[in-house]
C-alpha cells in the first residue's frame, strides 16, 4: 500500500511525498505518546491546493486520512495507520500583518511563537494566546485554542475572521461569518 500511495500521490501535489521509514515513523505518535499508528505516507503539501488533491484522492480511494501540526494531541488524532497523513507544519508561511486592521493573514502551519515574533516589533499581539506558542495557528483554531485573555476575548477560534479550508470533498472554501457560515462555523473549535 505504502509505494501505490507514494506513486500515485507524487504527480498530484507539489509538495513532498514521504513513504520513507523515517518520516513515517517520526509521524507514528503525538504528544500523548500513548498511540502508535504507523502512515502509509505522509505528505507535506506545498499549498492549499495539494491538500485539496490529497483529500479527493483519498476520498476516491477510501483511504484513511489524518492532519497533523505538532501533533500536540494525546489521543492519536494526529495519527493514522497506513493511510495518509497531512503534515501542515509546511504551509508555514505568515503572507501579511495589517497593523491597521489588527489582522494577521497566515497558513495554518504557522506557529503562534513565528506569529508573535512577527507581530510585536508592531506593537501587536494576538488577542488570545494559548500558554504554548509552540503550537500551530490551524491546529489551535480547530480546537477552540483558549488562554488567559479568553474570558474577555473569547477563543482563539472566536477571533478568525476568514478562513480557506478544504472540506471533506476536496472543495476549496474561503469562508467567514458572512460567506459559506455553515462552513465556518463547522471549523472552528469543533475538532
Amino acid at each position: 500500500m505504502t509505494t501505490n500511495l507514494a506513486l500515485d500521490l507524487k504527480p498530484l501535489v507539489a509538495g513532498q511525498v514521504l513513504d520513507d521509514a523515517a518520516a513515517r515513523t517520526a509521524t507514528s505518535s503525538d504528544f500523548g505518546r500513548m498511540i502508535h499508528r504507523l502512515a502509509g505516507v505522509v505528505v507535506r503539501p506545498a499549498s492549499t491546493q495539494d491538500v485539496a488533491a490529497v483529500i479527493r484522492y483519498a476520498r476516491a480511494h477510501s483511504v484513511p486520512v489524518a492532519t497533523r501540526g505538532e501533533a500536540h494531541t494525546q489521543s492519536g488524532q494526529a495519527t493514522v495507520a497506513g493511510g495518509i497523513l497531512i503534515d501542515l507544519t509546511s504551509l508555514d508561511r505568515i503572507h501579511s500583518i495589517d497593523a491597521a486592521g489588527l489582522s494577521a493573514d497566515c497558513q495554518a502551519g504557522v506557529k503562534w511563537e513565528t506569529l508573535v515574533r512577527q507581530t510585536v516589533p508592531q506593537n501587536l499581539v494576538p488577542p488570545v494566546l494559548t500558554n504554548n506558542l509552540g503550537v500551530t495557528v490551524g491546529g489551535t483554531l480547530s480546537v477552540a485554542g483558549l488562554g488567559v485573555a479568553s474570558f474577555p476575548f473569547g477563543a482563539q477560534g472566536d477571533n478568525v475572521t476568514e478562513m480557506e479550508v478544504v472540506t471533506g470533498a476536496g472543495d476549496v472554501v474561503s469562508c467567514s461569518e458572512t460567506k459559506d457560515r455553515e462552513v465556518f462555523d463547522a471549523v472552528r473549535s469543533t475538532l
